[in-house]
């Protein structure tokens, strides 16, 4: 088998089915993948049965062949990455027999039963097939199992390896699994070392980490992350997929107990042969990586960036009783995590015409919206004309009365399927911010995937209500308004049965000002309500929207027009083409620069970091035998990879050279 790093294939729309969704890494692979839509999702789980929100979840068991058959003809996948195992490694030597069927005639059925499709295979094996090794293992190593869990993975990897194109992935994870999944009738037992870790230390309770155990473990983001690219790149071969960093059992613990800030003193150091095993375990099962870090794009994670990582995902995906955290839009999920949803308010911006509907709705598209917006009212509906007699605001600049006005600017009704329909055409949402009780059955009637409700309207409860029980995504704009008008308006859609809502900050001025545009409430709004926040903005360019995005910001919306110069209400102040196209540029730049909070070294660094940090280098020629001092030591640039940082340097001076060092040769580990 090889791997084809220049192959690049598109991974749109896949079938993907995930065996064993209801583990550690199956769900973590959901949930990841869930996030980047570009699949559909099948999951299997046997005994915990399990939810998920994208992803359609079968009962099989895998070791009876016809319920696998009948599971592969009804998903049809393009990949099946198979996680489900048995690993408790004590039950697998007493019962070899159900570990057998579970481990190996499993995976033998998968293999077989995907032929007919030619599914590409993804096994997740384990870092113990090699055995007890001093030294990091590689790929090319011998085989050499020491208990019958690791000879059932071993069989089953020779099963896969059969078939072409298949990729097996041998690692050691750790993360937490999100407890929402689990349906109630669902009694979960088994938790990994990191949760076992997390829950113990929560309750104060003293834990032994053994000493005499290393790894070189991933976290489950981060070998879903690496698994995508498998998908995306068509990659197939064995890879050794661990992190970076060796470290034992205790001074993992230790490291969990610092980044969740529990008491490090409970975790006391131990052997392993203190515990009566039933089943032998390899007391090092660290791996060499440098094949998977070569091949991947992917940055393997140090286990502290793997349990940051892992701290900011244990967060449930909703807040109890509250806001959703993330809202879908037709099939496109809102929220933190997500491109933002970019929106091109034409509003009354077609002058009268369904062609030039139809024409901002094409330059839309054009120009990077994500949805276009209306505005459903009838002028009679909406305002006592006698009442607008007397103009102010940014009405007064209006040469017509406030009624004609909004007569002329009438989104007829009968156009609302047309356009619906149109922008569909376009691979845009149509939507529309409804006015009158009228209009919320029409958009409903044809098929909107979500409603907006104007900053005027926050405080008609009666209307927010009635919108609410269409059981659509719910856009509010917040212009105008108190925290506690909000909170009052949240409540009464909440109270309706529906927690989908997206909360946009407005300055209803048109155009509003910069020194208006109060950003930072955003935070607040985000903070009070957990829901997905963002910007309808009125003020001129996109510095309010990039600044929208950088602090979390989900959703953009903005007037558009093809020329600011047309007579009407909104054009003026509206985007044109240039200007939308070079917003959703900047928008999309920005996206991609936000990064994670994490910090890391990122691949651009690579070779910069060795040019640039200093390693120990021998100042002459040293000899095999000779002590290392002070004085024969220089701090100089270069630093590979495997050379000695200056930070070692009390740690190396009186030291006994075992080999031959040349002048300005750098030092090493292995050197002494």
């Amino acid at each position: 088998m090889i791997y084809k790093k220049e192959n690049q294939i598109d991974s749109q729309r896949k079938r993907v089915l995930i065996t064993g969704v209801s583990g550690l890494l199956g769900s973590n692979i959901v949930e990841q993948f869930v996030k980047k839509r570009n699949y559909e999702l099948y999951g299997t789980y046997l005994h915990n049965k399990v939810k998920f929100k994208g992803c359609e979840v079968y009962k099989v068991d895998l070791a009876n062949t016809n319920q696998v058959n009948n599971l592969l003809q009804e998903t049809y996948p393009d990949i099946i990455i198979h996680c489900a195992a048995l690993t408790n490694v004590d039950l697998c030597e007493k019962d070899k027999k159900q570990c057998y069927q579970n481990n190996v005639v499993a995976t033998k059925n998968l293999v077989e039963g995907s032929e007919k499709n030619r599914s590409k295979i993804i096994y997740i094996s384990t870092d113990a097939v090699y055995g007890d090794k001093e030294e990091d293992s590689k790929e090319t190593d011998d085989i050499n199992p020491v208990n019958y869990y690791v000879e059932s993975k071993v069989e089953a990897e020779k099963i896969v390896r059969k078939k072409e194109n298949s990729c097996i992935l041998r690692t050691n994870i750790y993360g937490s699994i999100n407890p929402n999944i689990y349906c109630s009738e669902t009694q979960r037992v088994k938790y990994s070392l990191a949760e076992w870790f997390i829950k113990k230390l929560h309750n104060q309770e003293q834990i032994t980490g053994f000493t005499d155990i290393i790894f070189n473990p991933i976290s489950v983001i981060n070998l879903a992350a690496v698994i995508n690219e498998v998908i995306k790149r068509d990659i197939s071969s064995v890879f050794n997929v661990g992190g970076p960093e060796k470290i034992d059992k205790y001074n993992f613990g230790i490291k969990i107990a610092k980044i969740f800030d529990f008491d490090k003193s409970l975790i006391k150091q131990g052997i392993s042969n203190q515990i009566n095993f039933f089943a032998p375990r390899p007391k090092n099962t660290t791996m060499d990586i440098s094949k998977a870090q070569k091949t991947f794009d992917t940055k393997l994670l140090s286990v502290g960036e793997g349990l940051e990582e892992m701290k900011l995902n244990m967060v449930s995906p909703e807040i109890k009783d509250g806001c959703a955290h993330e809202v879908k839009v037709g099939e496109r999920i809102v929220g933190e995590g997500h491109p933002c949803y970019i929106v091109a308010e034409i509003g009354s911006n077609f002058d009268g015409s369904i062609e030039r509907a139809k024409k901002l709705i094409d330059l839309a598209k054009e120009s990077g919206a994500e949805a276009v917006k209306f505005q459903s009212f009838k002028s009679e509906k909406i305002i006592c004309g006698k009442a607008f007699e007397d103009k102010g605001g940014f009405q007064a600049l209006w040469d017509k009365s406030v009624e004609q006005v909004y007569k002329e600017n009438e989104f007829p009704r009968e156009w609302h399927k047309i356009l619906f329909d149109y922008a569909a055409s376009k691979g845009l949402h149509f939507f529309s911010a409804p006015y009158d009780f009228e209009a919320v059955e029409l958009l409903d009637q044809i098929g909107v995937p979500a409603f907006k409700i104007g900053s005027g309207d926050i405080t008609w409860l009666e209307m927010l209500e009635k919108i609410a029980k269409k059981n659509k995504p719910i856009i509010l704009a917040t212009g105008a308004s108190t925290l506690a008008e909000i909170d009052e308006a949240v409540q009464t859609i909440k109270n309706a049965g529906n927690n989908q809502i997206i909360l946009l900050q407005c300055v209803t001025n048109y155009p509003s000002k910069f020194e208006s545009a109060n950003l930072r409430v955003l935070e607040s709004l985000k903070k009070t309500y957990g829901c997905p926040i963002g910007y309808s903005d009125h003020t001129p360019g996109h510095t309010v929207p990039l600044g929208t995005v950088a602090l979390g910001g989900c959703v953009i919306e903005k007037h558009f027009t093809d020329d600011k110069r047309r007579p009407g209400p909104d054009h003026h102040y509206s985007m044109d083409v240039k200007d939308f196209k070079e917003m959703c540029e900047q928008i999309r730049k920005l996206e991609k620069s936000m990064g994670s909070p994490l910090k890391r070294i990122y691949k651009e660094e690579n070779e910069t970091v060795v040019l640039q940090r200093r390693c120990l280098r021998a100042k002459q020629d040293l000899s095999k035998g000779e002590i290392i001092t002070r004085e024969n030591i220089n701090v100089l640039r270069p630093a590979p990879d495997d050379a000695m940082y200056p930070k070692y340097i009390k740690k190396v001076v009186g030291k006994i050279l075992k080999e031959d060092i040349n002048k300005g040769d750098y030092l090493k580990w292995t050197n002494f």
